[in-house]
C-alpha cells in the first residue's frame, strides 16, 4: 500500500468527507461505491482468478428480501466531495486479497 491508486473507495471518500470545505457536505450520508454495476457472479469470478481457486460457485434459490439488482448512486459524493473512485472492483479485491495474505489472515 502507500500508492495513491491503492486507496480503497470507502477510505478515499471518508478522507474527502473529513477534510471538505463544502458546508453543504456536512452531516450528510454518501454512497461510496465505485459507480459500476457488478454481479455477484462476476465478483466470484474475480475472486477465483485472484486467489487461483478452481471450485465452482454454489448457487441457491433467492431468499425472501434478497436484492436482485442494485447500483449505488455516487453522484452526491461526486458533487459535494469531489469524490471520484480511484480503484475499480477487481483491483480493490486484489489489493484486499494481497493484504489478507500479507497479514497471514488468509494464505493460499
Amino acid at each position: 500500500m502507500g500508492n495513491r491508486q491503492e486507496i480503497l473507495p470507502a477510505i478515499q471518500a471518508n478522507i474527502k468527507a473529513a477534510f471538505t470545505d463544502n458546508k453543504n457536505a456536512l452531516n450528510e450520508v454518501f454512497n461510496t461505491a465505485v459507480g459500476d454495476r457488478t454481479s455477484l457472479n462476476k465478483v466470484a469470478q474475480y475472486i477465483k482468478g485472484i486467489a487461483g481457486a478452481s471450485a465452482p460457485p454454489l448457487h441457491r434459490e433467492p431468499r425472501a428480501g434478497d436484492i436482485r439488482d442494485s447500483h449505488a448512486d455516487i453522484s452526491k459524493a461526486r458533487e459535494l466531495l469531489g469524490y471520484n473512485p480511484l480503484v475499480k472492483i477487481e483491483e480493490g479485491l486484489k489489493i484486499t486479497y494481497d493484504w489478507f495474505c500479507k497479514e497471514k489472515i488468509y494464505s493460499k
